[in-house]
């Protein structure tokens, strides 16, 4: 087990995310481990177009938007921030999302327990 990541599965001699192997044209239910929340894991529904899926304050669910680039300064220098669809993330990309979802998921849940 690695802290503070996804859980992950060993597969041969590496070990692989749990996002490895999954379907990923259809709704998957991942479960992430984070540190400090004991054996407790956060499950996060994704969706194979959007994402994982988010829960706000308002018991309204979303999805979070993600710009690797947080656009340009004054005077239009750099590029506009371009949000970054689910589809077109690397690897690392989905997984670092996927633990940022989890981790204010479970912010949410705590907030209101």
């Amino acid at each position: 087990r690695m802290r503070g990541t996804l859980q992950h599965r060993n597969v041969g001699r590496g070990v692989v995310s749990p996002l490895w192997g999954l379907d990923m044209a259809v709704e998957q239910i991942v479960r992430v481990r984070l540190p400090g929340g004991g054996d407790e894991e956060e499950v996060v529904k994704v969706d194979p177009v959007k994402g994982p899926l988010i829960y706000g304050a308002d018991d309204v669910e979303g999805y979070m938007v993600w710009a690797p680039n947080p656009g340009g300064g004054v005077k239009g220098f750099g590029a506009a921030a371009a949000p970054k669809a689910w589809r077109d993330m690397g690897n690392t990309e989905k997984e670092v999302h996927l633990i940022t979802v989890a981790r204010k998921n479970r912010l949410m849940h705590l907030r209101f327990e």
